[in-house]
């Protein structure tokens, strides 16, 4: 393995496909009674991805050492996500740490359906937008230029290579247009000031906050449930939040918990959640039965998401529409022009 140590030196934040390959390995091998330094190992001779071989390589490193697992996954908050790994350690520590596991691959699974879920409802204005523009550059390469050739007559032949030249064309400005949105998606800054505009739109701000509001509660029951105290389950719910101002208020939070004053009281003093959400937590701390409660509102922001996604789409058709509209107009209009102009200059 020693002939990796130069190509596994660093590695790269993982993606959501890279953790649940990691995460169900460690699970299925964990269960099956190996060592932690056995369930690395065959990861990392099982594994295709150089990324997860990278991660196996340095926590094989750091427990030939005498490293716990703590101490193994010491760093790699960054690569996993602090939640995901302040998890496992929790887990250890309590001895539940196939129950953590199992818990992070469906936490992991429940962050995967809502960003699907959330690329869905775009999927149909974005389908719609191309349509359009490709209708248009079609009847600008194509059906203009045959009009201007009425009268003339035009052969099959040459009408054949005014279609694929204007193929060709709209294929050429597709190209171009997905380089532009690529070479755009990562420029993180022209991003984040894009994503500061729309965030201050009502309903997008909305969507943004049920999504984070859904994995922090998620998060928060998982840590209560492994037996992380108090402070450390908010500080690790704390780590899945996007939202500077939210991240602010919440932070507060963290200090009243620290100073001693129970989740649901700190959480209240943001004016962040609805009452709904507070009173059933509220009501889970009182009962003893705080991370089941939290759970519950972890889906009940998922219910609201999934409602504002839909008002969102509702709102979008009715202006695709409009959009379509235009363009069929202008592509009449013109195509009417046109066709009444070669008409004339033929008498």
């Amino acid at each position: 393995m020693s002939n990796y140590s130069q190509s596994h030196s660093n590695i790269i934040e993982f993606s959501s496909k890279e953790k649940m390959e990691f995460f169900n390995s460690f699970y299925v091998l964990f269960r099956s009674a190996f060592s932690f330094l056995q369930i690395f190992n065959s990861i990392y001779t099982s594994t295709k991805n150089d990324n997860i071989k990278a991660l196996c390589f340095h926590l094989i490193k750091k427990i030939e050492k005498g490293c716990s697992l703590e101490e193994a996954f010491l760093h790699y908050e960054n690569i996993l996500g602090l939640a995901n790994t302040g998890l496992i350690v929790a887990g250890e520590k309590s001895g539940k740490l196939d129950k953590m596991l199992f818990n992070i691959i469906n936490n992991l699974k429940r962050e995967d359906e809502l960003k699907k879920s959330v690329l869905s409802s775009l999927t149909y204005p974005v389908i719609i937008i191309c349509m359009a523009i490709a209708v248009f550059l079609f009847f600008k390469f194509f059906v203009l230029k045959m009009f201007s050739y009425m009268g003339e007559g035009i052969s099959s032949f040459e009408t054949s290579n005014l279609l694929i030249g204007a193929v060709f064309k709209i294929v050429i400005v597709f190209a171009v247009l997905g380089g532009i949105v690529l070479f755009v998606s990562k420029q993180k800054k022209f991003i984040n000031t894009v994503f500061n505009i729309l965030n201050k739109l009502p309903l997008i701000s909305k969507i943004v906050r049920n999504y984070n509001f859904s994995n922090f509660f998620a998060v928060l029951a998982l840590a209560y449930e492994a037996g992380v105290n108090a402070y450390k389950s908010l500080e690790l719910a704390y780590s899945v939040i996007s939202i500077p101002k939210v991240k602010l208020k919440l932070n507060n939070s963290l200090k009243l918990v620290s100073a001693g004053n129970e989740i649901s009281s700190a959480l209240q003093c943001s004016d962040l959640f609805s009452s709904y959400a507070m009173s059933q937590i509220s009501a889970g701390e009182k009962a003893g039965e705080l991370d089941k409660m939290l759970s519950l509102v972890s889906k009940d922001y998922e219910r609201e998401l999934d409602l504002s996604l839909k008002v969102l789409v509702k709102i979008i058709e009715p202006l695709m529409l409009i959009l379509a509209g235009i363009i069929v107009a202008y592509v009449a209009v013109n195509a009417y022009s046109s066709y009444y102009t070669n008409l004339f200059n033929m008498f």
